[in-house]
């Protein structure tokens, strides 16, 4: 992977990993369902407000 940024500029990435004996995981649809589930949250995180 090659990833080029203007300096100062801000830069996120994730890595995962699957171990289809957690149960969770079993083929690449489920690993692509996951992946959707997750870009859902990232994108959306929760914000809690304190008053």
């Amino acid at each position: 992977m090659l990833v080029i940024t203007k300096p100062q500029k801000k830069l996120t990435y994730y890595a995962g990993f699957a171990w289809q004996k957690s149960g969770e995981i079993q083929n690449q649809k489920d690993w692509e369902n996951l992946l959707k589930k997750q870009t859902q949250i990232i994108a959306n995180p929760l914000q809690i407000t304190i008053k």
